[in-house]
């Protein structure tokens, strides 16, 4: 009698992380694009915030990918120029590809969307002694002009309206008339313990799921980007070992020709716990106070 050999699973060096948005979040985002589209939107903004590093900005981007809808960047590269007027020239520029893709060239409509990222890094008050620049003002007063376009009674039955999706994590120094109701809609990102296993269960994709659990259990207080991060790190401890292997100099001819994908594999809850506890002591270290010397 054959006894077939299974494999042991491993996990590629290079993480492909498959995020999940959870239903209630995935019926927000699909139902603020229909009615756009359908030219009745209750808002053309919609607004999601959290904490830093709850998954917000890669759940949505794996979100938009499995509906099939193109995403138009805009983030806080493109918020500051020299010359006042560029910046909004740039995001007048990313809307309008937005509304030539859902209208329809040569006959042919696909969903777009503008994807605002980390909007209160460039759109909010840095602080009591910084307030908005020129460029953010000139920003905020053309958004808020764009929020109104789903209400504008000149505009004919049924357009489409180009929708704008926003990720922050500290909504509170935004421009309060931008996202008050009609203009935005503001909605929490937030996830429940289970909804935390599955994230962290697709990013571990070969640990048991009673593992997950541990390990999200032993580090509740966590954000998805630090269970993120001790993947990437796992797999960088395989990258080390296959250096030493070729050896410094033929690893990088090998990475350059683009032929570098070390077998990675499966961790042990052991083996990510051991990570977890070094990502832990090094943020204290960074988090001490600096102290000078007299």
């Amino acid at each position: 009698m054959l006894i077939p050999i299974v494999p042991k699973p491993t996990l590629n060096a290079r993480p492909r992380l498959k995020f999940y948005s959870p239903p209630r979040h995935q019926a927000a985002v699909c139902n603020h694009l229909v009615m756009n589209y359908s030219g009745r939107p209750a808002a053309v903004i919609q607004l999601w915030f959290s904490n830093a590093g709850m998954g917000k900005t890669a759940c949505l981007l794996g979100l938009f990918k499995n509906l099939g809808v193109k995403v138009i960047p805009f983030d806080a590269r493109h918020a500051e120029d020299q010359a006042a007027n560029v910046p909004v020239r740039q995001c007048e520029e990313a809307l309008g590809e937005v509304e030539v893709a859902i209208r329809g060239f040569d006959g042919v409509r696909q969903p777009a969307v503008l994807f605002m990222d980390d909007v209160d890094m460039f759109l909010g008050r840095q602080g009591p002694l910084v307030q908005m620049t020129v460029n953010t003002q000139l920003l905020c007063a053309y958004l808020m002009k764009v929020s109104s376009r789903g209400h504008e009674t000149s505009r004919t039955a049924h357009t489409p309206v180009a929708p704008i999706i926003m990720c922050a994590n500290r909504p509170e120094v935004l421009h309060a008339p931008l996202i008050r109701e009609c203009r935005a809609d503001v909605r929490i990102w937030d996830i429940t313990k289970s909804e935390k296993e599955i994230i962290v269960g697709r990013i571990l994709a070969s640990l048991p799921k009673c593992d997950v659990r541990t390990l999200v259990e032993t580090h509740a207080d966590e954000s998805i980007a630090f269970f993120a991060f001790i993947a990437h790190r796992w797999a960088e401890e395989t990258h080390n070992r296959a250096i030493a292997n070729h050896g410094p100099r033929k690893s990088i001819q090998i990475a350059l020709n683009g032929n570098w994908d070390p077998e990675v594999p499966a961790p042990s809850l052991r083996d990510l716990l051991k990570i977890a506890r070094e990502l832990v002591a090094a943020r204290q270290v960074r988090q001490t106070p600096f102290v000078e010397e007299a």
